[in-house]
């Protein structure tokens, strides 16, 4: 009678699909896409700050206590319903467009819009500093509703990031939409909107009272 083969596999044979696994899990984790995101409004932001800040741009052509007064004033408009209007209006337009269009290109429209997004409002700070405004002023008015609203355009920003490694994997032979998959681009973009409801009360109610504080 014939011995049968032995059909177990080496550890060889068991290892290798495991890391094919891994490497399947790393591109379907929205968390990776979440951080780069993050990291490129972020970093953009400090670059604008940085290159305005330190005087590539200073002629502003405003005086410095007329650039405060002005800043005192808008923040000191007691017409809250209206600035959640206006501001939940923009970011609202701003992220679903990051949704949709970053999706739609394969993560293009997300990343170059997030490092916009960051270099605009880092310039706009760099501005400021350079005006006279205290960088302590800056860092109360940018941080208080900031990183929240920048966490949100990430979550934004990451659905278009994470369809483009999809797109990359089903171009190397792997499924365009594997199990899982869209749940966790749902899950994605569903987190953007209370992050972004978030920001916007801190930047309405919070940030006024906390920023103006260090405001002489």
């Amino acid at each position: 009678m014939q011995s049968e083969a032995p059909t177990e596999n080496s550890p060889e044979d068991t290892a290798q699909p495991a890391s094919r696994g891994t490497a399947r899990a790393w591109h379907r984790s929205p968390a990776v896409a979440v951080a780069i995101a993050y990291f490129l409004i972020l970093g953009s932001f400090g670059a604008g700050f940085s290159f305005v800040s330190r005087g590539h741009l200073r002629s502003m052509g405003a005086d410095v206590e007329e650039t405060r007064n002005d800043i005192r004033r808008r923040l000191e408009d007691g017409d809250r319903a209206r600035h959640l209007l206006e501001i939940g209006r923009k970011n609202l337009g701003a992220a679903v467009g990051l949704i949709l269009l970053g999706a739609a290109t394969a993560g293009l429209w997300s990343a170059v819009n997030l490092v916009v997004i960051g270099l605009v409002n880092g310039a706009l700070a760099g501005a400021l500093s350079a005006g006279g405004v205290p960088d302590s002023f800056l860092l109360a008015y940018f941080a208080t509703h900031g990183l929240v609203e920048a966490l949100a355009f990430a979550l934004a920003g990451a659905v278009g990031l994470h369809s483009g490694a999809l797109f990359l994997r089903y171009l190397r032979g792997g499924a365009l939409l594997a199990p899982g998959d869209l749940r966790s681009l749902a899950w994605t973009a569903g987190l953007t909107f209370p992050a972004l409801s978030v920001a916007l009360l801190l930047e309405v109610y919070a940030t006024p009272a906390i920023s103006l504080r260090y405001l002489p």
